[in-house]
């Protein structure tokens, strides 16, 4: 039930730490060695479940953030992936990674460690074959990437993994990934001057369907620089460029 609430309520309200703090209390009464054998797997994944819930709600807490946040979410996360690990849970190892990832990121901004992560969530994925998942991860590699080396090579292999991102998000039709992946191209092309042959796919992908299926004014809103950039250098497809901004809410465009 706690992990039922969280996952169906959380909002901007949501406290994490209190989410930590209940689910604690229930793993730490979690005890493997009375569970019938015919169980035991489904309990083990459900432990780990509750750790990696865990885990992530110490990565998205902003406010009250404990002092020893590091050390509870490293001891979380190797519970979870340890008993995911045990029972051969391939798509749990990679949430792990991919979670891992996002700590080692946006929390440490430890980005080689960060980029060895989201490379082995990516590997499981792609054995997996789970092409719909890779989109988000490649973009977050393609962000990674421009922020380890903003050499002409560096620039140019952050685009590459954001246009792998923009093809699997069109393909498997997640439209937040679609404009997350626009976005990154979008800001690239702009920042460094690229030519409308780098930022047109981009542009094509953007549609009022896609769009119109984005909840979040705040992510629609987050296309709105790059493009008034590209606007305004003169890089090429001025028109189509307008449209797109037309397409914004009004408080975003």
């Amino acid at each position: 039930r706690l992990l039922l609430a969280h996952y169906f309520g959380p909002n901007e309200t949501t406290n994490h730490l209190v989410t930590v703090e209940a689910l604690t209390v229930l793993r730490d009464s979690w005890n493997l060695d009375e569970v019938p054998e015919d169980s035991l797997r489904f309990a083990g994944l459900l432990g780990a479940r509750i750790d990696h819930q865990i885990a992530l709600s110490l990565f998205q807490c902003q406010e009250g953030v404990p002092a020893d946040r590091d050390i509870l979410f490293d001891e979380a996360w190797s519970r979870s992936f340890t008993s995911k690990k045990r029972f051969g849970d391939l798509s749990g190892q990679a949430a792990c990674w991919g979670l891992r990832g996002d700590f080692l990121h946006f929390v440490q901004g430890q980005l080689t460690q960060a980029r060895e992560a989201y490379n082995k969530d990516l590997d499981l994925l792609e054995k997996m074959g789970e092409r719909s998942k890779m989109a988000g991860l490649l973009n977050k590699l393609s962000l990674v990437a421009l922020k380890l080396d903003a050499s002409a090579e560096g620039v140019q292999e952050s685009l590459k993994l954001a246009k792998r991102s923009l093809a699997l998000a069109v393909e498997s039709d997640r439209e937040g990934d679609i404009v997350f992946s626009a976005r990154n191209i979008l800001t690239i092309a702009a920042e460094h001057g690229l030519g409308h042959e780098v930022f047109k796919p981009a542009l094509d992908a953007i549609t009022s369907e896609v769009l119109d299926e984005v909840r979040s004014v705040g992510l629609k809103a987050s296309l709105t620089p790059p493009l008034r950039k590209l606007l305004d250098g003169g890089q090429g497809e001025a028109e189509l460029i307008q449209r797109r901004l037309d397409l914004l809410p009004k408080e975003a465009s």
